[in-house]
Formats: C-alpha cells, structure tokens, sequence
C-alpha cells in the first residue's frame, strides 16, 4: 500500500510530496507525517506495542480515540471501515473474529463482501460470547 505524505524541507521551507510505501513511511520524521492519498498517517508506536520506538506509519482503526462506541469509530480514518469492540476500535473483519455485541452489531467482512452477523451471547453474560455469519 503506497501513501502520499507531505514532507516539510526547513531549511528551505518549501514542501514536496513523496510517493512512498508503508516500510518507507518509517524514515520520515514526526515534523513529516501527514495526510497520504489512501489514508492518513501517524507518529506513533506501532499498533499494540509498548516498547518500540515511535515512527510515521499509515494510521489503523486501533488508533483512534474513545473507541468504546461504533459511533465513536465510524468515519473517523478516511478509507478504512472500522468498528467497536467496546473497548476500542478495530478494523472491520469476519464475523468469527468479533467477540462482543458491539462489534456485532456493525456486521462483518468475508471475501471483502459486507455480510451479517448474528450473536450468541456467553452464558447469562449479554455483551460478550461468540459471532457468525446470519444463514437463512
């Protein structure tokens, strides 16, 4: 996947665009780390480590913010479809993948075709248990 990053010159303080990919995006700097073309990116570690050190990556669904809702999660990076787990975002995937009923309730992905999903909560617990795809 390619982005388009806006990298700032100092020294001359013009600017220029550079076509790059995910792996390059790493070299750049928090000063050049913008928008792309196909989505935005971010300074940050990368997603779900703690230790490593922070670089310009394209930004993923477990980026965001207050991901306790689908609302909260929805729209928020431009081309990319994400959901709520109830905790925090994340992409959105095969009904299978998903473990509670918030995430349920945004439907799946199987074969990059949007499906529905159904919930089975565990036990007497109604926000957690296990997801399919809805057969008729």
């Amino acid at each position: 996947m390619s982005s388009l990053m806006l990298v700032s010159q100092k020294n001359t303080e013009m600017s220029k665009r550079v076509q790059m990919t995910d792996d390059h995006a790493k070299s750049y700097v928090k000063a050049g780390c913008f928008t792309g073309t196909d989505t935005e990116c971010i300074f940050a570690l990368p997603v779900g480590a703690t230790t490593e050190t922070k670089a310009c990556r394209l930004k993923q669904c477990e980026d965001i913010t207050g991901g306790t809702s689908n609302a909260n999660c929805m729209g928020i990076i431009s081309g990319k479809d994400c959901v709520s787990n109830g905790t925090c975002c994340i992409a959105k995937a095969a009904c299978l993948t998903y473990k509670t009923i918030t995430s349920f309730n945004r439907g799946g992905l199987e074969n990059n075709k949007l499906t529905i999903c159904t919930f089975t909560p565990k036990g007497t617990d109604k926000v957690n248990g296990t997801c399919k795809n809805f057969t008729a």
